[in-house]
């Protein structure tokens, strides 16, 4: 933001969203990237792995529907993109944006303390079991995460208020938290997924959920056929209509399990010099630069 205002660069591809405001005060352009094509989510592992691949235990407690939907109703979405978020995002209804060709919105879990208290005592876990590590990613900024260690302060907060013990640990995002994470060895982080193309498949199978080698993602270790079915049918469907229908019950059935918690629809923000011309945002961050110019 200094080097915008003294001139020192003539653009910054992502802001915080807390200084959209003082940006447009200095008279410096918002990149507006339009509809979101990101989520940011709350990952459940239902089976831990090791660095070879290999099971590490029995499953975790995220492996039983009730810490799931405990964990889903615990999270007061709306208070984090208040307050970290600065407005440039919307709670998630489903689990991709709602700009995606085949998305369908899910009557997800609603922030309810008593209720993910009552679902978190039907799970009936030792006291143990109720103490659990938070991960998050240090050293970054994500569009779909601007602000990833405060995030996890507040998500541990509020799993804190119905019953857990949290601690909150991170790994460098340069040092392989995406990797760690996609490879199965924590339980539960923060993540999020920005799309290559604007389609189910980018998200539901490509990002999360599909099956490879016949295994279920290990990210999430969510054990589905029937599901896993219905991607097929709808990657093979002869039409936009029929692709949709199937991607529709597929997401269904993902919404009924709660194998992961969507969080947020952002629509990051960059900002320009008022000297910058012809600058395209797109709502993926795939911009090009060949057809901007400068004229002060």
């Amino acid at each position: 933001m200094q080097a915008l205002q003294t001139g020192g660069a003539d653009g910054a591809f992502f802001i915080s969203s807390s200084d959209i405001q003082s940006a447009q005060s200095a008279g410096l352009q918002i990149i507006d990237r339009g509809d979101s094509c990101n989520i940011g989510y709350l990952g459940m592992n239902q089976q831990l792995l090791d660095k070879a691949g290999k099971a590490v235990g029995g499953p975790t407690i995220y492996a039983n529907k009730d810490v799931r939907m405990a964990v889903s109703a615990a999270l007061n979405k709306q208070g984090y993109i208040d307050s970290l978020y600065a407005g440039q995002g919307k709670v998630a209804q489903g689990f991709m944006p709602p700009s995606t060709i085949g998305f369908k919105a899910e009557n997800l879990p609603a922030y309810d303390v008593n209720a993910a208290k009552a679902a978190l005592a039907a799970a009936k876990l030792t006291a143990d079991q109720l103490k659990i590590d938070l991960y998050y990613p240090s050293n970054v900024t994500r569009p779909y995460m601007p602000d990833p260690k405060n995030e996890a302060q507040a998500v541990a907060q509020d799993l804190t208020a119905i019953g857990f013990t949290v601690t909150i640990k991170t790994i460098d995002w340069h040092a392989g938290y995406y990797n760690t994470m996609n490879t199965g060895q924590e339980a539960l982080y923060l993540l999020g997924w920005t799309c290559d193309w604007a389609g189910a498949d980018n998200f539901v199978v490509t990002a999360f959920f599909g099956y490879s080698g016949g295994q279920p993602a290990k990210a999430f270790a969510y054990k589905n056929d029937q599901m896993n079915t219905l991607f097929g049918q709808a990657l093979q469907a002869p039409t936009v209509d029929a692709a949709n229908a199937l991607w529709g019950q597929a997401q269904d059935l993902i919404g009924a399990d709660m194998p992961m918690v969507p969080i947020v629809n952002s629509t990051p923000a960059g900002a320009l010099a008022a000297k910058v011309h012809g600058y395209l945002g797109a709502s993926n961050g795939t911009e090009y630069l060949n057809v901007v110019w400068i004229q002060p």
